[in-house]
């Protein structure tokens, strides 16, 4: 083996073991991502549609009505799972966001599985306090042990 045999090797062993999660704190100007699952919406299956959400989803923050995306679009081809991205603002009525203001989407369903209008919300508590960077399962990592990368951007 030669020397570059065996760095590379080396190398593989030390990226194999790591598995990287990335979470992404909830501030101002922070894109937060949401999802609808509701295949009577997927109508063309030979491709990822887009979706107006005029009348279908609602955004509000502590009770307020916001803005939201003008579109959702599926996460793939005939999924019935559609994205929505939405940005928060700075403020809301005035009043600068802040730790424990909660972002709720609410999706108006047409019909479901039964034929019958539903409605489905999801939320997100918003923190404008990052967390370190860089995180580590393990303070003291070897080559060939398991441990847990976490990377905050």
């Amino acid at each position: 083996m030669n020397a570059f045999s065996i760095k590379g090797l080396f190398v593989i062993l030390l990226l194999i073991p790591i598995s990287l999660c990335y979470a992404e704190p909830a501030t101002p100007g922070t894109v937060l991502t949401f999802y609808v699952n509701d295949i009577n919406l997927s109508t063309d299956h030979r491709a990822v549609m887009t979706i107006s959400t005029s009348g279908l989803v609602d955004f509000t923050i502590n009770g307020t009505p916001v803005d939201g995306p003008g579109a959702m679009v599926e996460t793939g081809v005939d999924t019935g799972v559609f994205q929505l991205s939405f940005t928060l603002p700075d403020s809301v009525n005035g009043k600068p966001l802040q730790d424990g203001d909660v972002v709720v989407m609410t999706y108006h369903q047409q019909a479901d599985y039964s034929g019958h209008p539903t409605t489905v919300t999801q939320s997100k508590v918003l923190s404008s306090t990052r967390p370190s960077p860089v995180a580590s399962s393990s303070p003291n990592v070897r080559v060939g042990q398991y441990f847990k990368l976490s990377i905050y951007a």
